[in-house]
């Protein structure tokens, strides 16, 4: 399993603790804290909620085999892998809402909040707020309808800003830097399994440079640790290059991915995401 910002309130405090640097330490946790508050604040995590088109724009459509199986799946998870299962789960629920699914959308948001957040000690320092009854019904009757659509995200917004608010909080932040992990490598894994053989159209190169964003904005949190022997540590955190590879591939492409591209990308994100989406006996 990978290691990223979210050991910052085990691994990477006790590390940065034990070289005498507590200040700095906690300094780069108010400034990551900071980052994502500022983030919520500017609409950019409810933009990340509606890019999510994009996949539909693009051509593709709703695979079920796609998706994260619900059964099975977390009773040999440890705490690290349900958070970042939390955001792979968060991708899934948006790509069903994205594609016109609103009983998968709401099946698995439900699935989130009744069993998989109860799991987490964190859990009982945040308040989620369900969406309504009439909402879902009316989602699931109408899941097209970009009104009912744009009332789920705002909603979902809501429940972000709450825990942005709480995330100079080592748990919290934790949480945070995990299910953002989870969601932009279970992005890239459909995009990349859905585009394998795909034309490379305008729609399409839209798509990736939209990954290129949340790979860029999760990258964000990396330079708010300055220390250079937190930053060290942090860095340990890049999973064989997935992260960087990735950034610096769109970017020297504009998105415009070749075959072999997409192969490589597949190459890395699916090792990642493999143990994730291993069931349990």
């Amino acid at each position: 399993m990978k290691r990223t910002l979210g050991t910052l309130g085990l691994a990477l405090a006790v590390f940065c603790l034990g070289l005498g640097t507590a200040q700095a330490e906690h300094a780069d946790l108010m400034k990551a804290a900071q980052t994502f508050q500022q983030m919520v604040d500017e609409g950019q995590t409810a933009d990340l909620m509606t890019k999510i088109d994009l996949y539909r724009v693009a051509g593709l459509s709703y695979q079920p085999s796609l998706v994260l199986p619900m059964e099975k799946i977390l009773s040999c998870k440890n705490e690290e892998q349900i958070r970042t299962l939390a955001g792979m789960y968060t991708f899934d629920s948006n790509y069903a809402l994205a594609m016109g699914n609103g009983v998968m959308a709401l099946t698995t948001k439900q699935f989130v909040r009744d069993s998989l957040l109860p799991r987490l000690n964190v859990s009982r320092k945040l308040e989620i707020e369900p969406i309504s009854q009439n909402l879902l019904k009316r989602l699931v009757e109408n899941p097209n309808d970009p009104q009912i659509r744009a009332q789920v995200i705002a909603q979902a917004t809501l429940n972000t800003k709450r825990i942005a608010e709480l995330s100079a909080d080592p748990e919290v932040m934790d949480l945070v830097v995990d299910t953002f992990f989870g969601s932009i490598i279970e992005g890239l894994y459909v995009a990349c399994t859905l585009a394998k053989d795909a034309e490379m159209t305008p729609e399409m190169i839209d798509l990736f440079m939209e990954q290129l964003n949340r790979f860029e904005s999760f990258d964000t949190f990396f330079h708010n640790f300055k220390d250079e022997q937190c930053l060290a540590f942090v860095e340990m955190a890049d999973r064989d290059g997935l992260i960087h590879t990735v950034i610096d591939r769109l970017s020297e492409t504009k998105g415009r991915l070749t075959g072999a591209d997409i192969d490589m990308f597949l190459s890395l994100v699916e090792p990642v995401r493999a143990p994730l989406a291993k069931l349990c006996k």
